[in-house]
């Protein structure tokens, strides 16, 4: 006959130690996911910043072979030179013509579209949901300017505080928009606060910079050769 000692412990976990386990195990989760959010985020930012300052260098080049203009964020039919349905917007003049040859960096990776058209193909709405290039409009004038009202680098006054293209967020659809306007009609064109509460632009001097909601509204983002009167860019969030 065996006998059992009284002070042999039975193999496996007590209640007492699973409980301890499975709280320790979710205090280490706790810990790491907030690390590993903040660590997305900010590599998110870094290919966002990284994005915009190759879009700064593909825009000078085309300025560079088109008489140092800056690229409009539409082009029309000039004369009898007829522009391509795929080539009108910005986006796809630069993907068309080999100023773009990834279409990864048109968007933001902190919000990417549902989904994007090849250049030249498919939807031409979901293409030209990218980054946002700012829409330019003279004094006076109610439309925005195409290639027939083009202006060149040397018009921007402060090119450092002047920006080209940056975050933005169209409210009619959830997505990027390929341009933001002053004070849009439909109110749907806003900056967009993605980046811990910043917004990454990228400026006629190359430079990328992140702005928070307090700083956009103390830049001059217009000025003279394009004043839209006291019309202002908008931001998403909205402020309540």
């Amino acid at each position: 006959m065996h006998r059992f000692r009284t002070d042999q412990r039975a193999d496996g976990f007590s209640l007492l130690e699973l409980f301890l386990s499975i709280m320790l195990v979710a205090v280490l989760l706790a810990i790491a996911i907030p690390a590993v959010t903040t660590a997305k985020a900010a590599s998110q930012n870094a290919r966002c910043v990284s994005n915009l300052k190759g879009l700064g260098v593909a825009l000078r080049a085309y300025s560079a072979d088109h008489r140092q203009t800056l690229m409009s964020h539409y082009t029309e039919s000039v004369g009898d030179e007829v522009v391509p349905e795929d080539s009108i917007t910005w986006v796809q003049r630069l993907m068309n013509h080999g100023y773009v040859g990834d279409p990864n960096l048109l968007v933001c990776p902190s919000h990417p579209p549902r989904k994007v058209s090849a250049a030249g193909q498919g939807n031409y709405f979901n293409f030209r949901r990218c980054y946002g290039m700012r829409v330019w409009r003279l004094p006076g004038q109610s439309f925005e300017l195409t290639r027939k009202l083009s202006k060149p680098f040397s018009a921007i006054v402060e090119p450092s505080r002047f920006f080209l293209v940056g975050d933005s967020f169209w409210k009619n659809h959830g997505e990027q928009g390929y341009l933001v306007q002053p004070d849009p009609l439909d109110k749907n064109q806003f900056f967009h606060f993605r980046h811990r509460s910043r917004a990454n632009f990228c400026f006629a001097d190359g430079s990328v910079r992140g702005l928070t909601r307090e700083e956009i509204t103390t830049l001059a983002l217009e000025q003279s050769d394009y004043n839209s009167g006291s019309r202002k860019f908008l931001c998403w969030p909205e402020e309540k």
